[in-house]
């Protein structure tokens, strides 16, 4: 049994291969996903740790795993790990196992519930051996997994600390606080570690020695020389093995670093400037200056960047489009020129239904909203256009929809998966949803329709910002199917300035009457007429600029539904 005030015993082996050949991945696994931090076992292959959130109900966060090799640039799995409900997770670590698999820590928020933690231990192909919850309630933000000797597990928060056998059998657990950000090994028998505002030192099984230092610090690596490259919130910094600021340098323009990386000889560190572009940027480690930057696109977050020794790419990693369907990536690049230039890019371009949506029976109320009601669109059509220099085979196209008001909320979200050919330039109209159903309020006459792409295990995305592709469309709200859009009314001018001509050139009878409804964007009712025959003019006289909806009628049946503007 090993019980330690401070929980300090890592080890890193560095293994030496050949150039990774060029490629790059995205990965979507339920709906928004977000790539944490990617962890090295004893050979080539790395795992990458994060979660998605499903919407199912209130958010459910849940892990997943990327197991790659970067000598063969290839992803061996990539698996969801079943886990307890959580809407958050705070913070995960990993440990690869010799046998090829990992032990997987996360710990959790239910926010206005308790959540155990959990300790997950998968094989070397990504098969579930156990999944643990830990003993404590504590809360905790923070989660290291420290080796033993014996092969037992300390699993450290910054509010307790448990200690596991390799079968997920718990030996202990007690609830010191551990107010640090991280640690490394120092020396054979002490360590380095850091936090707000602070420095430390610990031997094995001693207590911390602190050091004050003026910044907030969110990374640490260990210069040749001996001395310490830290990354603060301020300032880069060489501290000395005395822990004595030796120098520091300010960068302007950025964000909250993230961290440091060392590849061969070269240091880098990556973060966001102002402008929300992330970068990544080669330091002198001795004046602390600033050698080169390379900025990313907005939409590309770098969260990691993996290396192996002796070779000359680096595979920069993070979180891509993160407002719509967030997707990981992993890039490989040129170590001298680490810029991600993607040549795919595919988007939706238009949507199309079959009907017009049309609202026909109460779905749910209850006392947190109003009414809602079902709304049915029939067929949902989708023209997605490849907009890169290289043809795309295999795609998805996405949406989200609620379904009901707060308490009996829920989202129904799809997904079609298309093995299309389409080649630089090319367009292709397809069945996304072959009859769509929503909820909507009765008094709402229009509804936005979003739609979006994304190319899992593919190529990636090299415009991100036209994934998505929203329609607003016009709802008729009654108990009958409406008319086929093909046949709907036709008004011109639209906009207007002084009068709009209504058009209902597909009727057969001209004789009966037609009753007109015009409504404003708060639902109040501006002109309710009756005309008959194949036109019907509407002059604007006083009404004010603005957006306005309109219903035609023939015997209680809706013939269509629009919007229109007056300038």
């Amino acid at each position: 049994m090993h019980k330690l005030v401070l929980s300090c015993f890592f080890m890193f082996v560095i293994c030496h291969f050949g150039r990774a050949q060029d490629g790059d991945y995205q990965f979507q696994f339920d709906l928004d996903n977000t790539i944490y931090k990617w962890v090295q076992a004893s050979d080539s292959t790395w795992f990458g740790i994060g979660w998605s959130r499903t919407y199912l109900g209130f958010p459910k966060a849940t892990p997943f795993v990327i197991k790659f090799n970067a000598r063969k640039d290839s992803v061996e799995w990539r698996k969801q790990v079943p886990a307890t409900y959580a809407e958050i997770i705070w913070d995960m670590d990993a440990l690869p196992t010799a046998e090829g698999g990992l032990f997987l820590a996360s710990v959790y928020d239910g926010c206005d519930y308790d959540t155990r933690d959990g300790l997950a231990k998968l094989d070397s192909i990504g098969n579930l051996l156990w999944f643990k919850l830990t003993k404590s309630n504590s809360f905790a933000r923070r989660v290291w997994l420290v080796p033993y000797p014996d092969g037992h597990i300390l699993y450290q928060t910054d509010s307790y600390q448990i200690e596991y056998e390799p079968d997920g059998h718990l030996l202990w657990w007690d609830t010191p606080n551990f107010n640090w950000d991280g640690f490394t090994k120092r020396s054979n028998n002490s360590y380095f570690l850091w936090g707000d505002h602070k420095l430390g030192k610990s031997g094995l099984l001693l207590s911390v020695v602190e050091y004050p230092i003026d910044d907030y610090i969110r990374d640490a690596v260990r210069l040749p020389t001996g001395n310490w490259l830290l990354l603060g919130d301020d300032y880069l910094y060489r501290v000395g093995y005395d822990f004595k600021v030796v120098a520091k340098k300010s960068i302007s323009d950025v964000k909250p670093w993230s961290k440091i990386v060392k590849t061969d000889t070269t240091y880098w560190i990556t973060g966001q400037n102002n402008a929300g572009f992330s970068f990544i940027k080669s330091i002198d480690t001795l004046s602390l200056n600033v050698k080169n930057s390379f900025y990313q696109n907005k939409n590309l977050d770098i969260q990691d960047v993996l290396f192996i020794p002796g070779d000359s790419v680096l595979w920069l990693s993070g979180n891509g489009n993160a407002e719509r369907n967030q997707t990981v990536y992993l890039k490989s690049v040129p170590s001298d020129a680490p810029v991600i230039q993607a040549n795919r890019d595919i988007a939706v371009t238009d949507i199309r239904l079959d009907i017009i949506p049309y609202s026909n029976y109460q779905e749910c109320q209850g006392i947190y909203g109003p009414e809602n009601y079902r709304l049915d669109f029939g067929t949902v059509y989708a023209t997605v256009q490849n907009n890169g220099t290289t043809a795309v085979q295999h795609f998805k196209v996405n949406a989200r929809f609620s379904k009901c008001s707060f308490i009996c909320e829920r989202f129904d979200t799809y997904s079609v998966d298309f093995d299309e050919p389409l080649l630089p330039g090319a367009s292709k109209e397809l069945i996304i949803i072959p009859q769509l159903d929503v909820a909507g309020q009765e008094d709402l006459p229009f509804f936005s329709l979003c739609l979006w792409t994304s190319m899992p295990d593919d190529r990636l995305d090299a415009n991100p910002n036209n994934d998505r592709f929203c329609k607003f469309v016009d709802v008729v709200v009654g108990d009958q199917e409406a008319l086929s859009i093909k046949g709907a009314i036709r008004v011109s001018p639209n906009p207007a300035l002084d009068y709009l001509l209504f058009s209902l050139d597909h009727l057969e009878n001209e004789i009966q009457d037609y009753q007109f409804v015009l409504t404003d964007i708060a639902g109040k009712t501006v002109e309710n007429a009756t005309f008959n025959g194949n036109q019907y003019r509407f002059d604007r006289n006083n009404l004010p600029a603005g957006l306005y909806f309109y219903q035609i009628h023939q015997g209680g049946v809706v013939l269509g539904v629009g919007k229109v503007t007056f300038f």
